[in-house]
């Protein structure tokens, strides 16, 4: 019962960290002058603050964070982000947090490890994790990434080309790691990697809706396969809508990961 009675200042303090020093963290965490109020008078981020002056109390060498925003809604998980990343700053603790928010984990880490079914598949910055995914899993769960299956075969220069199963589309591109085999294979496009154009694949568009600086295409091609687009605002892409037809094509500076089928 002591649990649901205790101000925030007693559960700083719990685990025999005097008053003082439990109020000193709750100022690390900007919760100064809540130390008097009971749990179900704060807010679900004030709460999450608490949580984590509980934590940081003990002074930890290694703070373990497990899906500590998940309960919150968007604009607040992003202000704890913000919050988490000034602390861990300030007090410079090693922390491991353990989070299904890709997102996230993008926005937060300095090295980001990748599980799948309980085994670490890829271990990198961000950049690498995102720019240059060792599998197609890490591919398709790091961001938004559709895989196209074909026939892969080698361009002068640096460039490569995939001709889709059904024949009837081919992607010229350039390859984000090395690249020596040419046959079946899997490409991974993502949105921002696409654009419209006079030049490119047939595909018919499915919807089109303005996000902010963006405007979000889905489209299918021929043989139906389907892709999605992060298009530059403008009256042309806004005005899309189901039926018309447009052509797709990979941006010269992008680089697409290429896998095994």
């Amino acid at each position: 019962a002591e649990a649901f009675h205790a101000n925030d200042a007693q559960h700083v303090a719990h685990l025999g960290i005097d008053l003082r020093a439990g109020s000193a963290m709750l100022g690390v965490v900007r919760m100064e002058g809540f130390g008097e109020r009971l749990p179900r008078q704060l807010s679900g981020g004030q709460q999450q603050r608490v949580a984590l002056a509980r934590a940081l109390a003990i002074s930890p060498r290694l703070l373990l964070l497990d899906e500590p925003l998940g309960a919150l809604d968007k604009n607040l998980r992003e202000e704890m982000q913000r919050e988490l990343l000034r602390i861990q700053r300030e007090l410079g603790i090693t922390t491991l947090m353990v989070t299904h928010d890709q997102e996230e984990a993008m926005a937060m880490a300095d090295r980001i490890a990748v599980l799948n079914q309980g085994q670490v598949v890829q271990f990198g910055t961000s950049s690498e994790i995102y720019d240059a995914p060792a599998t197609s899993f890490v591919s398709g769960f790091v961001g938004n990434s559709t895989l196209v299956k074909g026939d892969l075969q080698r361009l002068p220069g640096d460039r490569w080309s995939l001709r889709t199963a059904a024949g009837a589309t081919a992607f010229e591109f350039r390859s984000a790691g090395p690249c020596t085999r040419t046959g079946a294979a899997l490409l991974a496009l993502r949105p921002e990697q696409l654009e419209l154009g006079d030049q490119g694949a047939a595909a018919q568009v499915q919807y089109a809706k303005p996000m902010g600086h963006a405007t979000r295409i889905a489209v299918m091609l021929a043989d139906g396969t389907a892709l999605h687009i992060a298009a530059p605002r403008s009256p042309a892409n806004d005005g899309l809508s189901f039926g018309d037809q447009v052509q797709v094509r990979i941006r010269d500076e992008a680089t697409c990961p290429v896998f095994v089928a």
